[in-house]
């Protein structure tokens, strides 16, 4: 496999594992401290969408365009992840 296609893979694979992470984290939230603090991490999940979308490159859709903007979008979903722990503790 090309090196392309492996951060092509490495991008879906990070992608998605966030998304399942930030549902997982938005449900224990809710569970734990109650609707309003579940509310307050989608927002805050939107602007971090959207800061991630300008530190890294991406279009319209906040979607990377290019293998460097993959690459670093997969920086920012490793260092993401481990930022939710915040929210539950």
């Amino acid at each position: 496999m090309s090196q392309a296609g492996l951060i092509n893979d490495k991008y879906k694979s990070s992608d998605h594992d966030m998304n399942i992470n930030y549902r997982g984290t938005r449900y224990e939230v809710r569970r734990l401290y109650g609707e309003e603090m579940a509310a307050d991490l989608k927002k805050e999940q939107i602007q971090w969408i959207k800061q991630r979308s300008k530190d890294c490159g991406a279009d319209a859709k906040h979607q990377p365009r290019t293998q460097a903007e993959k690459v670093c979008f997969i920086q920012q979903n490793n260092a993401r992840m481990e930022e939710y722990f915040l929210w539950i503790d």
